[in-house]
């Protein structure tokens, strides 16, 4: 190490709270404790944390049946056959990043495969978390890969193939480059959040604000170049239809006006608890208020970043905006950000109240949620009712003369391709939109059910029971035994003309 660069991290030391002594030459902190055995500490309890999750998420994984959210299930169709549909590559639901993320997993090993990419992908949270609380000087990094990884919905959420996640890696992952000045990384980083979740929209313009304010404006042309390849992409893949460079914009699926209608302004907020665990809330709040008074530079952003998420989507879902349904999942973008703000919290009140041991009472805390699933099972999942009839329509579909007679599928709940191990986009199958169901192609079989087929994100896939009819649509004969009693009762088997006719 040159000795110029002695000084500077000497100075950086001592703002951080650690001191220099003289005469064992011992790194302290303004506790007296060693820092190299504080490290050392850290580094194994690190490893403890990631082979506990481990060790949680294994059985979890292979005992689980369903998916947390229908969105799972639908960008796991999308990655299983990201190569034989090439549309899965590029559609607006699926995301270009997290299809190519999951597509080999999905393919040699099936749902498993995704989960297995998921817990990898929550990993690198919990490891990012670390860093970010290391570069803004908490002296116990390690508590915020602690509080990542012990997020609940983080865990049940590395048992699905959702979006969330690998945009939460990419996002700290800029940051943190950012933070550290490397610039080219920070920026190609930040110009793949768009390809990974809506929210990354927003992220995109705030780096390139930043990168002006920085004065390093050379980068700002990496930004867009992600966004450009995927609508060329789209257009080719699509025939071409329309201009290419309004492709993208064409297929935005969101309705400005949600079809969820509006909630509570303080739903998020409600909803923390979900995802730092009870236990842990109180030191969020601590480590947002040590983070923010007095507000220090990149320590201030740690804190900002993620109350901006909290404020955006409790805005959009009280104000009923852009299909926001106000579900504790959006927050999840933010999760190393929530386990750094939990640590610092965590760290002060242990400081303030000369409180022992605060690493081993942290790792007590994190186990809370195990504990609460004990009484309250949530791990492993369990399909619902609407998945298990899901499930009862595609076996009935597989073995009926219906099948030969209308070989096209439209169909409004995903569980239905998912149990026939079939891709949305596939050529047998139709799109779920209103245009579709008001033309009743020949040879297809509609299967509409009460919960995703009258509501939609996207409203032109939002269709009632009498408009379906209305249109010309037949109810099926053959289905009429399936669906008579029990949870199947409200929903609904209806065929277009047969090809032979």
């Amino acid at each position: 190490m040159g000795v110029g660069r002695v000084g500077p991290m000497l100075k950086a030391r001592r703002e951080e709270g650690i001191l220099i002594s003289d005469s064992s030459s011992v790194l302290r902190d303004s506790h007296g404790q060693d820092v190299r055995a504080t490290g050392e500490v850290g580094w194994k309890t690190a490893i403890l944390a990631v082979g506990a999750f481990i060790l949680l998420w294994l059985p979890a994984a292979a005992l689980s049946r369903g998916f947390p959210e229908a969105d799972g299930c639908t960008h796991y169709l999308f990655a299983r056959f990201a190569f034989q549909v090439p549309a899965n590559l590029v559609n607006m639901w699926g995301r270009p990043v997290c299809t190519l993320l999951y597509a080999v997993p999905a393919i040699v090993a099936g749902r498993f495969g995704v989960c297995a990419a998921s817990a990898l992908v929550g990993i690198g949270c919990g490891v990012v978390s670390y860093q970010l609380a290391r570069d803004s000087g908490d002296r116990l990094p390690v508590l915020a890969l602690l509080f990542t990884l012990a997020q609940p919905i983080l865990f049940i959420h590395s048992l699905s193939a959702m979006t969330e996640l690998p945009f939460a890696l990419l996002l700290g992952a800029a940051f943190l480059a950012f933070g550290r000045e490397r610039w080219g990384v920070a920026a190609l980083l930040a110009s793949l959040l768009p390809l990974t979740r809506p929210e990354g929209f927003g992220f995109l313009l705030i780096a390139a604000v930043a990168l002006v304010w920085r004065r390093r404006v050379r980068w700002l042309a990496i930004l867009p170049a992600p966004l450009l390849l995927w609508d060329v992409a789209g257009w080719f893949i699509h025939d071409r239809y329309g201009p290419w460079w309004h492709w993208l914009a064409s297929q935005w699926p969101y309705a400005s006006h949600s079809m969820y209608g509006h909630g509570n302004p303080l739903t998020f907020v409600a909803e923390l608890p979900i995802i730092v665990s009870p236990l842990v809330l109180p030191a969020l709040f601590f480590g947002i208020w040590r983070s923010l008074v007095p507000p220090r530079g990149f320590r201030a952003a740690t804190a900002a970043l993620p109350l901006f998420v909290l404020f955006v989507h409790s805005l959009l879902y009280s104000t009923g905006r852009l299909g926001s349904y106000g579900e504790a999942r959006y927050l999840m973008v933010a999760a190393p950000f929530w386990g750094v703000l939990a640590g610092r919290g965590w760290q002060w009140c242990f400081d303030h109240f000369q409180w022992r041991q605060p690493v081993r009472w942290a790792a007590l805390a994190a186990l809370a949620p195990v504990v609460i699933n004990v009484f309250y099972p949530v791990v492993p999942l369990r399909p619902p009712v609407d998945w298990v009839m899901s499930q009862r329509v595609a076996h009935w579909y597989a073995a009926s003369a219906a099948r030969r007679e209308y070989p096209h599928l439209l169909c409004s709940h995903i569980g239905v391709f998912f149990a026939l191990d079939l891709s949305p986009s596939d050529h047998s199958a139709r799109d779920w939109n209103r245009q579709t169901i008001f033309a009743p192609p020949p040879g297809t079989l509609l299967i509409w059910d009460p919960t995703f087929g009258p509501l939609n994100a996207d409203e032109d896939c939002a269709v009632t029971l009498d408009e379906i009819r209305i249109a010309g649509w037949e109810e099926e004969a053959d289905a009429v035994a399936l669906l008579r009693n029990g949870p199947a009762s409200n929903w609904h088997i209806f065929h277009s003309e047969s090809p032979e006719r």
